[in-house]
């Protein structure tokens, strides 16, 4: 899962770049593609950073059931 978010927010944050390159005329709040691809820029950057900390508490669990020994 941490995989495929941080593939999704590199694409998300693709779109961003691609957005903002070709609406970058006029630089105002009315320019709609530029602010979607402002949107979609912050958006990845959160897509990323809840993949990797799924990532780290999927790790932490597996670290955990391996250090529970039942007799």
């Amino acid at each position: 899962m941490s995989r495929a978010l941080t593939i999704v927010s590199w694409v998300v944050c693709a779109v961003g770049v691609f957005l903002i390159i070709f609406n970058l005329q006029p630089f105002n709040d009315n320019n709609m593609g530029l602010m979607g691809g402002i949107g979609c820029l912050v958006a990845a950057t959160f897509i990323y950073f809840i993949g990797k900390s799924f990532g780290s508490m999927q790790a932490r669990s597996d670290e955990g059931k391996d250090g529970i020994k039942e007799d």
